[in-house]
């Protein structure tokens, strides 16, 4: 879903709407209007949007001819009358040192975060919603991946005495099933059958095997083989690391997600991995446990797990491809609600915007 045109910004002098995606720098030398080019680097697709927006708010007297991404290169071209600032920007993607050695620097970040006003750009997603996404995931998929191990199984009992399946995994156009028979695994031996799907096609064959049954239990398969594939494949992708040690959005704190947990922290020195705190949070049964030895930065975190995660960000450019989409898609139903209520507000109390 590509951005078409740059967004609304109050005030600001914006010429042509339309977004020019292109790789080159637009030769303007000859033109009969004087251009000046600014060129942003860095700017992840998810953040393009966010990036125009700011660079707009900040130079509302400049008039901008056009606006160029080449997403190649993750730069952002602004085609103007005159110079234009970038502070903003530069001062949200700098990287501060976010180091937290003292107790009272944790509480009073702890408590900034807390109080602070929620984010206002579409690059970023909270904690709290990357929380019900991989929730809402993890509902989706596991049924599914159970009733496929139970599928396996009972097609395995057909050919063999008590079968379990111990893993059952796909990658690169393979399936791998592995399974022993008997109930006290150590006195039986693994089998493994891998099938292989034939290139631009859902035919799947046996390509390598040391179960007696493994053409037989193709046969049964077979059906079934190319959706099990694409299920476990989308599967496995959600099982993997989300972040690591990720610096949240105008704050010192960290986190790391996984599937099932995720771990808010503070460093107490740099290239260090000795931390002040740990806020740790179940996403399968909502369940949160603060471990730090300071009972001061404790209380201030029981009761405000759930605020906490919804006043930390972390940019969508740094989420794991598979779910940018739809975490962008996300934050821009919540930033059109906010704006339908705002302008509903403004209709019932019209006294209140002066």
């Amino acid at each position: 879903m590509l951005l078409q045109t740059v967004p609304t910004v109050p005030n600001a002098k914006v010429i042509k709407e339309e977004i020019i995606y292109n790789d080159t720098v637009l030769d303007y030398s000859e033109s009969l209007v004087p251009m000046i080019t600014t060129c942003i680097e860095h700017v992840g697709y998810y953040s393009l949007e966010t990036c125009i927006k700011m660079i707009l708010e900040e130079n509302t007297n400049t008039v901008f001819f056009k606006t160029q991404y080449s997403k190649a290169n993750r730069k952002v071209y602004f085609y103007t009358n005159q110079p234009i600032t970038t502070n903003n920007w530069d001062k949200r993607e700098a990287i501060y040192p976010a180091v937290l050695s003292k107790e009272k620097a944790i509480i009073a970040e702890l408590y900034t975060t807390l109080v602070k006003d929620y984010q206002k750009y579409s690059d970023c997603i909270s904690l709290y919603d990357i929380k019900k996404y991989l929730s809402k995931i993890n509902s989706q998929y596991t049924p599914s991946i159970n009733s496929y191990y139970n599928y396996v199984a009972n097609t395995l009992s057909g050919y063999i005495h008590n079968p379990y399946v111990k893993d059952i995994s796909a990658y690169n156009n393979k399936v791998i099933i592995k399974y022993v028979s008997g109930y006290i695994f150590s006195s039986f031996d693994d089998y493994k059958i891998i099938f292989k799907r034939k290139e631009n096609s859902d035919y799947f064959y046996v390509s390598e095997s040391n179960s007696l049954y493994a053409d037989d239990i193709l046969k049964i398969l077979s059906k079934e083989l190319p959706r099990l594939y694409s299920d476990f494949i989308n599967y496995q992708r959600t099982q993997s690391l989300f972040c690591l040690d990720q610096k949240t959005i105008d704050s010192k704190l960290f986190v790391t997600i996984n599937n099932s947990i995720i771990n808010i922290y503070s460093i107490y020195a740099p290239s260090t991995c000795f931390k002040n705190f740990e806020l740790s949070i179940n996403i399968i049964n909502n369940s949160y446990k603060c471990s730090s030895n300071n009972k001061n930065i404790t209380d201030i975190l029981k009761g405000n797990e759930e605020e906490l995660l919804k006043k930390l960000f972390i940019k969508i450019d740094d989420c794991p491809y598979w779910s940018k989409q739809d975490l962008y898609q996300i934050r821009h139903n919540q930033l059109e609600k906010q704006e339908k209520k705002q302008k509903i507000l403004k209709k019932l109390f019209p006294w209140k915007n002066n």
